[in-house]
């Protein structure tokens, strides 16, 4: 995936997308299940890209600096736990968690902006799903949090999921944007990566 594209999906004009299949680097698999992944990305790895030159630099930048990920594959939903440096109630905020099944692929996708920091919700599927029940999400500003949830009945009950993960900062329309993911340490101009299988754990 290259930053065009990653930037016109998390702007709002989602689409499924076909993901390059990779394992997740800096990944503590649970012991006891692989249903669950912890994501340890550390700070310091955000991607600057100025969208009228196309420029891309790695930079500081706390507030879009996602440290650690944990991802479960529950037996009635998708989990998702993403811990920041320093999250504020600023700018145009997108956090973005791409699907893969062995049949579909799915896209959930937070959107927090002025006005709305509780964040409003983005669902859409390749099979022409556009919304999704039980879709929830949490921003904890003050604990660098972000939490978001979709009920496995929404991606047809798989029996696996690798998961793809995103989040976005922008202040202006055509200004620069600032991207992270915990899934490694490379600029999202790089073929993206996913999370290995991970199979629904027992109730």
């Amino acid at each position: 995936m290259r930053f065009r594209t990653l930037t016109a999906v998390l702007t709002g004009a989602v689409a499924a997308t076909a993901f390059i299949a990779g394992t997740a680097t800096s990944t503590v698999a649970d012991p006891a299940s692989t249903s669950r992944l912890v994501l340890r990305d550390g700070p310091g790895d955000v991607w600057k890209f100025s969208p009228r030159t196309e420029e891309q630099t790695q930079v500081a930048f706390p507030r879009a600096d996602v440290t650690r990920a944990v991802l479960r594959h529950g037996p009635e939903a998708l989990t998702v736990r993403m811990r920041f440096v320093d999250l504020e109630p600023v700018g145009r905020q997108l956090y973005w968690v791409h699907v893969r099944t062995p049949r579909h692929q799915y896209d959930a996708v937070l959107n927090s902006s002025p006005g709305s920091r509780r964040g409003s919700r983005y669902f859409q599927g390749d099979d022409g799903s556009r919304s999704c029940r039980g879709f929830t999400r949490h921003i904890y500003y003050g604990r660098d949090l972000v939490t978001m949830r979709v009920p496995r009945s929404c991606v047809n009950n798989p029996r696996w999921v690798r998961l793809g993960i995103f989040n976005q900062l922008s202040f202006r329309a055509h200004g620069p944007r600032f991207f992270d993911t915990p899934l490694n340490h490379e600029s999202p101009a790089s073929d993206a990566t996913q999370t290995r299988r991970l199979y629904v754990s027992k109730p």
